[in-house]
């Protein structure tokens, strides 16, 4: 489920926030089909639509100077199989 931070929570983070960097670490799960909070139709994945989200957020966070220093897969677990880790992390 998407969060949709509404304008006066942003606004709060924003006046609570410390100076300084800032990191942010997403935890992600993706549907097999996309789903839509409008209902458009797709064949895009949850993974795919994701992809197409993250492009465009990307220019917003590196506009700023911000940057993303990882992104992809499990790539090591210490409690589950691999196969485990991938299917809830969505990973293919």
């Amino acid at each position: 489920m998407a969060i949709a931070p509404r304008p006066d929570q942003i606004q709060s983070l924003m006046e609570r926030a410390p100076e300084g960097k800032v990191t942010v670490l997403n935890l992600l799960r993706f549907n097999d089909k996309a789903a839509y909070a409008d209902g458009r139709k797709t064949d895009l994945t949850g993974a795919e639509a994701y992809g197409l989200y993250a492009d465009g957020v990307g220019a917003i966070i590196r506009d700023p100077g911000g940057r993303s220093i990882w992104s992809g897969g499990p790539l090591l677990t210490n409690c589950l199989s691999m196969d485990q880790a991938r299917a809830l992390a969505g990973a293919r």
